[in-house]
């Protein structure tokens, strides 16, 4: 509870405490003059950040508050859905130019994935609010799911040449099929 001195009468009055995000207004009890209550600091355990011994807020704190702010602002419309859902299928795709090495593939397969999976996501918020962000989504889900076919298709052709050498020295389990036959 804030104490405070009424402006009308110098009296000391105790102010209840203000659960509210703005400003509320009360009465002295004395002579009626308005008195503003402020909010307070935390309305809740978790809005209260972390404190050091010294009294600052701690640099994780504030990390993990920003992005959970971003995350919130990202997910805010489908529009933004559906680019992050396209940033994810570029991605994947510039990571299918460099997929020389099976593990870049493998990065550009989950990324691909996810990017098919929030596309799917915006498309389906898309529909239910009625929003008119249906192509961002409609690309998301097309260049993920493209990005993930030719993916997958490198890494299950047996001409891909990831980590092996050449054709002619390394068969391919068709081959080797053929052979034990």
């Amino acid at each position: 509870m804030h104490v405070t001195t009424c402006p009308g009468c110098q009296r000391k009055v105790r102010l209840p405490e203000n659960t509210t995000s703005r400003a509320v207004k009360t009465m002295c009890p004395k002579c009626g003059e308005l008195l503003s209550v402020p909010p307070m600091t935390a309305r809740h355990a978790e809005d209260e950040p972390s404190r050091a011994l010294d009294g600052r807020v701690t640099t994780a704190t504030v990390t993990v508050r920003e992005v959970r702010e971003q995350i919130a602002g990202v997910t805010a419309s489908s529009r933004n859905l559906s680019l992050l859902g396209l940033a994810l299928g570029l991605m994947s795709l510039l990571s299918l130019a460099f997929s020389c090495l099976t593990f870049v593939a493998y990065v550009g397969l989950g990324l691909a994935g996810v990017g098919l999976l929030i596309g799917l996501y915006a498309i389906f918020r898309v529909l239910i609010k009625r929003e008119r962000d249906a192509p961002y989504a409609i690309g998301a889900i097309v260049v993920s799911g493209l990005a993930l076919g030719l993916i997958l298709t490198r890494l299950l052709s047996p001409s891909s040449g990831l980590d092996q050498g050449s054709r002619d020295d390394n068969p391919t389990l068709l081959e080797r099929n053929k052979e034990l036959k």
